[in-house]
């Protein structure tokens, strides 16, 4: 960035780093940088949205963001996917149903998937015992049938089952390709469990936080309940299994 001060995507990747290790507060210099240099840049206006998810302050801004990026560029795989992700796990039910069954919105889920979203979403809004076990149920018969990867995983802490999340059988996909998502606003649930840090550990992100001495921001939340630095030493020398 020394060497070419006006290069966007220089910012960009800078912003995109520091919300993957969970810094958003620190990433906002960066993302607002890259969006003067490139206004209207799709992958600028999902940045700045996730950062301002992860602070939790301003939700209709990133709202607003996240709607000009689907206007601008209805066909942006990342923008649709994490404008879903926000809402069919922690936000609005019936935003997340209408996202997903219009042609124009609709993430990359197989149809014979869809069932079982239509059905967490019900059991979000409704909060019914039969309807989280309805819910639950149809996921795994369809995760029998095509692996569902980080489904496993966040379809139960949606419904605020963690013992089922966190006895998911396969994590691999978040801790080798998706760590961003043990970061990301919707997660919070998870991270407030002291589960949440083996997994954080093997997807690099607690050494990143002890090697740097840089922690993510939820560490800085006076509600937090545990101590990062207490479960980052913890993780990191017990042995995998």
């Amino acid at each position: 960035m020394k060497a070419a001060p006006e290069d966007a995507f220089l910012y960009a990747n800078k912003c995109r780093f520091l919300i993957d290790v969970g810094r958003a507060q620190d990433s906002f210099y960066y993302c607002q940088r890259a969006l003067s240099l490139r206004p209207h840049t799709a992958p600028f206006l999902l940045n700045y949205a996730m950062a301002l998810d992860m602070q939790g302050d301003h939700p209709q801004v990133a709202d607003q963001l996240l709607d000009e990026a689907a206007r601008l560029y209805p066909d942006h795989l990342e923008v649709r996917i994490y404008r879903f992700a926000r809402e069919v796990f922690a936000g609005s039910p019936d935003m997340a149903r209408a996202l997903m069954h219009d042609p124009a919105t609709a993430p990359p889920i197989p149809p014979d998937d869809l069932p079982a979203v239509d059905l967490l979403e019900k059991a979000r809004k409704t909060g019914a015992p039969d309807d989280v076990a309805a819910a639950l149920a149809s996921m795994q018969n369809a995760d029998r049938h095509q692996p569902l990867d980080d489904f496993r995983f966040l379809f139960p802490m949606a419904l605020g089952r963690l013992d089922e999340a966190f006895a998911a059988p396969d994590t691999s996909v978040i801790e080798q390709q998706e760590p961003e998502l043990l970061v990301f606003a919707f997660a919070a649930p998870l991270r407030r469990d002291a589960r949440y840090w083996p997994i954080a550990a093997k997807a690099g992100l607690v050494p990143y936080w002890l090697t740097t001495n840089k922690w993510p921001d939820f560490c800085r939340d006076p509600t937090y309940p545990l101590d990062c630095r207490k479960e980052a030493r913890r993780v990191a020398s017990t042995p995998a299994p």
